[in-house]
């Protein structure tokens, strides 16, 4: 009988750099916040949940394996949590993205910036609840997700990817560019104000 045909090696030799340096990242966020800001957020707990449960999913249930080689059980598991972890990730997206709005509404709100950034946390509050909704009735009924033997109907799923990532590609550039003219206006030396901008950039990676 021929060896399973398998990409762990591959898989791990790729997603195991970027799950250290995702560890490393989140590791200072929790502590900026925890322990120097003293103000940690939900957003944070929900980051460091749907990070764990990612990479539990992974070792536990076959990643980098085909999945006709996987049994059935180890299938339905690894669909269950990967269900999981996408209504985590759209939370922890929208958590975040909030968190950025907010943080502009205080630091910048003018009378006459007041409506943009109004206009820009209900477009992007909007786009976060609707992909939320989208991935909870993703199949009719939900647990024909992870059980095929289920006769269900689900939206296709390649489709429904690119538009969550062109949508939350959109919003994080809108995140972006939003606080730029006010940045950009500071009182303060062209080399400061600049530098400012580039530290501000950076905070988004």
């Amino acid at each position: 009988m021929s060896a399973e045909p398998t990409r762990v090696p591959l898989a791990l030799g790729i997603i195991i750099p970027l799950v250290c340096l995702t560890f490393v990242v989140v590791s200072l966020r929790i502590y900026t916040r925890a322990i120097i800001i003293k103000n940690i957020g939900v957003d944070d707990y929900w980051a460091i949940v749907s990070f764990l449960i990612n990479v539990w999913s992974g070792i536990n249930y076959g990643f980098g394996r085909r999945m006709s080689f996987l049994t059935s059980e180890q299938r339905s598991n690894f669909m269950k949590v990967l269900y999981i972890s996408i209504i985590l990730y759209n939370f922890t997206i929208s958590a975040i993205k909030m968190t950025f709005l907010a943080q502009y509404y205080r630091a910048f709100a003018t009378q006459g910036t007041k409506k943009i950034l109004i206009i820009s946390i209900g477009i992007v509050s909007t786009w976060s609840i609707s992909q939320i909704f989208v991935v909870l009735f993703l199949c009719q009924p939900m647990a024909a997700f992870w059980d095929k033997s289920i006769d269900g109907k689900c939206l296709p799923n390649n489709p429904q990817w690119y538009i969550n990532a062109a949508g939350n590609i959109a919003t994080d550039v809108l995140i972006i560019l939003l606080p730029m003219p006010f940045l950009i206006r500071l009182n303060i030396p062209s080399r400061q104000r600049y530098a400012l901008v580039a530290i501000f950039c950076l905070g988004f990676l």
